[in-house]
């Protein structure tokens, strides 16, 4: 019966009248690590918290030790779980940004005619989330007030070293200016992270002008190593 009313009109009646019936903050509490269906019935309907506030409030003052399966470090694993979730918000999955951010940099290839602009960063490794669209261009910063530029990118600020504003979509975006000459040198050094960065670095004898990543890599006397991998 119930696929039968699924299928027919694309939804379910029952289902509808329980999501109405459940605090839209147990929703948000459903994302907290930990907190299966038991639980966070637990939650609401013994301890009738039905919020991620209250129950991280809760959390903090050990309230919630004479419920059975909340022990001290239950409690301390939700709070943990609650703040990384929250220090995240201003966070990207990568596959959500991946097709913006490759289509902006061919835009602005295309737009200027050059093959030395690329992206860097988080987004460049590909890592599980990003903060921003980051890429590095050997572009003077006075051409990026283009009009042209305006109809891909909103810009909310530009300097000699970097320009910075959102795409269409609300993504965050920062373009690092550079010399041609330094283009390689400029993209190796925003694409590793810290450790692996300085660690190559430390290898190479302060030259900056390079025609391709993997002569650093090269001077470094090392195999090349892919941006994915660049993690120390």
């Amino acid at each position: 019966r119930i696929i039968e009313e699924l299928k027919k009109t694309g939804t379910i009646d029952d289902l509808d009248e329980l999501i109405q019936l459940t605090p839209p903050g147990l929703f948000e509490m459903m994302r907290i690590r930990d907190l299966g269906g038991k639980k966070l019935s637990i939650l609401w309907r013994i301890a009738k918290i039905d919020n991620v506030d209250a129950l991280l409030d809760a959390c903090k003052k050990s309230t919630l030790s004479e419920i059975p399966g909340f022990g001290m470090k239950t409690q301390e694993n939700i709070i943990k779980s609650i703040e990384a979730e929250r220090s995240n918000r201003n966070l990207f999955h990568y596959a959500s940004v991946a097709d913006d951010a490759n289509a902006l940099v061919q835009i602005l290839q295309k737009l200027f005619d050059t093959k030395l602009i690329s992206l860097c960063g988080d987004v460049r490794r590909q890592s599980t989330t990003v903060g921003s669209i980051e890429m590095v261009a050997a572009i003077n910063s006075e051409l990026f007030n283009a009009k042209d530029l305006r109809r891909f990118m909103v810009i909310q600020s530009s300097s000699n070293r970097e320009t910075k504003g959102h795409t269409l979509d609300e993504i965050p975006v920062t373009i690092y200016h550079t010399a041609k000459e330094h283009f390689y040198y400029e993209l190796f050094l925003r694409t590793g992270n810290d450790d692996h960065v300085k660690k190559v670095l430390k290898k190479i004898a302060g030259k900056k002008d390079y025609n391709t990543e993997e002569a650093i890599y090269k001077a470094a006397k090392l195999a090349f190593i892919v941006p994915e991998m660049r993690e120390d």
